[in-house]
């Protein structure tokens, strides 16, 4: 019975911390460059982060999710408007610093959303946005 107890117990444990948080992330930081015409909130797994002006850009931490994390940005109306998930592995390299920078360009009607997580070196950049009508954005 002693047995069974403390397996029961070392894998409790073993969920417990495999469905923890990964500590350390609010070191991560989150680079949201809005270059569209309207104000966009930032959001990080549902929480609201910041507003980013227009031709701004706001720097937020990445926070302690779990991954994988979800970055959007949103328009005023609460329409995503760029979406960009970090799945486990880029966010332990970037915690760890042995990651590059992790993001994307996102065209929408209204100009460009650049999510990036961690740091672009000197000379990278990201690949550039499929181009989309331009118009309002929701």
């Amino acid at each position: 019975m002693r047995a069974v107890r403390a397996l029961a117990l070392v894998v409790t444990l073993v969920l417990v911390t495999a469905c923890s948080a990964i500590p350390n992330l609010d070191e991560v930081r989150v680079h949201v460059d809005n270059e569209t015409d309207i104000p966009i909130a930032v959001y990080i797994d549902g929480v609201w982060r910041g507003t980013d002006e227009p031709g701004a850009t706001i720097v937020v931490p990445l926070g302690d999710g779990l991954p994988p994390i979800t970055i959007e940005a949103r328009s005023a109306s609460g329409a995503v408007l760029a979406t960009l998930d970090v799945p486990l592995g880029p966010v332990k390299a970037l915690r760890d610093r042995e990651g590059d920078a992790w993001g994307e360009e996102i065209a929408v009607p209204c100009g460009l959303i650049r999510i990036t997580v961690g740091e672009l070196g000197p000379t990278e950049a990201h690949a550039p946005a499929e181009a989309v009508p331009e118009g309002p954005c929701p």
